[in-house]
């Protein structure tokens, strides 16, 4: 086998996003593979063998392994638990240990402290959980001061949107399901005021009756 071919092989067994690590050996295979151009540095600490597209666009497609990464048993949440992807404005929200921004290239990480998973909050990747949707639906009744693509919470016509899609699809006692698991979840958060919001957003969208 040619030296090409051998280096071609090496090349496509290396992971598109590998992280710097305290562990002498690994840290030294990684410097030795950034020295002979396999990976580059995109970020501290982060790197990459994907050596043609830019630092946004790798890491925008592999934003979920980072933060499984770098926030281990950090929960996706706010709009990001109902948008799966960072907002226009490259911020993705999670509920962490603490509140941090973290700057990489094409999104920013904004961790807000909170109570991580609880039940029913699922595994979306890794150590990386994701808050479940009733829980979604009151993390976004919070208040924000940013601006909409830069906000942790969606507008509320946003929200309108996924809630006449959710009447669409489920009817209107999917969305009283909903709602019903909403207040559950509301008592254990101890969100009782991002709830009495949904209630009344979700009895003015349907036919369905407030609830005390």
């Amino acid at each position: 086998m040619s030296k090409q071919l051998i280096e071609k092989n090496l090349q496509s067994t290396i992971d598109e996003i590998l992280f710097g690590s305290s562990d002498k050996a690994l840290s030294q295979q990684i410097s030795r593979l950034e020295k002979a151009g396999k990976i580059k540095k995109i970020a501290p600490r982060i790197y990459t063998s994907n050596l043609t597209e830019q630092p946004e666009v790798l890491v925008k497609r592999n934003w979920y392994k980072i933060l499984a990464h770098k926030y281990p048993g950090a929960l996706l949440s706010h709009r990001s638990a109902l948008e799966f992807k960072p907002s226009l404005s490259g911020e993705i929200f999670i509920t962490y240990k603490y509140t941090k921004n973290m700057v990489l290239p094409g999104i920013t990480i904004r961790s807000l402290k909170g109570k991580g998973p609880v039940n029913g909050d699922t595994s979306f990747f890794k150590e990386l959980y994701v808050s479940q949707e009733p829980r979604a639906y009151l993390e976004n009744m919070q208040s924000s001061t940013q601006k909409e693509d830069s906000s942790k919470v969606l507008s509320k016509e946003a929200i309108e949107e996924k809630l006449n899609a959710i009447v669409r699809i489920r009817g209107e006692d999917g969305l009283n399901s909903l709602r019903d698991e909403a207040r559950l979840v509301a008592d254990e958060l101890d969100m009782k005021k991002e709830f009495e919001q949904f209630n009344k957003l979700v009895a003015a969208l349907a036919d369905i009756p407030f609830i005390f």
